[in-house]
């Protein structure tokens, strides 16, 4: 099987995107959690829970939200003016997180794999439905075992081509697929 990450037109532009993309990240989210009282591990891995199917910015307000209103989540009030996130169980995991102050309690593949890029990890690779539209894919919990490893082969591949971390290079694509309205 031919790996279609080769044949992306990303811009250079993507790419200096796609390597800052996650550090970036990371200190926003750090900002937010530090003055509010949390660890940089706790607050990162509240925002990544909340992440499935939330861009970038409504993903740090509700996850500002959860951090401001962890120790009465079940009687505070829903933000106005947010769209919903993915699923109101991604909202109460992250709920947990910063109650317990406890980044062990995330769950599932995707959201771990993006924490770990959050926290640093080159190695690691999300995916994300924008990281599996290039295979024509369209749905993360159609992914199997021995597909998710597949795929992360094909990042990897890219990753060496260009001579860039794995991370950065998943973050290239989505930024390329994202900036691009695929």
């Amino acid at each position: 099987m031919s790996n279609p990450l080769l044949d992306l037109p990303i811009t250079f532009e993507e790419w200096e995107m796609g390597r800052t993309w996650y550090q970036h990240m990371a200190d926003r989210v750090d900002v937010v959690g530090t003055r509010l009282g949390y660890h940089p591990a706790v607050s990162i891995a509240v925002f990544a829970a909340i992440s499935p199917g939330m861009g970038p910015d409504n993903n740090l307000a509700w996850a500002t939200w959860v951090m401001q209103t962890s120790d009465r989540f079940d009687e505070a009030e829903r933000p106005e003016g947010l769209p919903l996130p993915y699923g109101w169980r991604n909202i109460y995991q992250a709920s947990q997180i910063a109650q317990q102050h406890d980044p062990s309690l995330l769950t599932g593949v995707k959201r771990i794999a993006f924490y770990r890029a959050l926290m640093g990890d080159e190695e690691s690779v999300v995916l994300d439905v924008h990281a599996i539209k290039p295979f024509g894919l369209t749905k993360v919990d159609q992914l199997t075992s021995g597909l998710r490893t597949h795929l992360t082969m094909c990042y990897d591949e890219l990753a060496d081509k260009m001579n860039e971390a794995p991370r950065s290079a998943q973050a290239a694509v989505w930024c390329h697929i994202r900036l691009k309205a695929w």
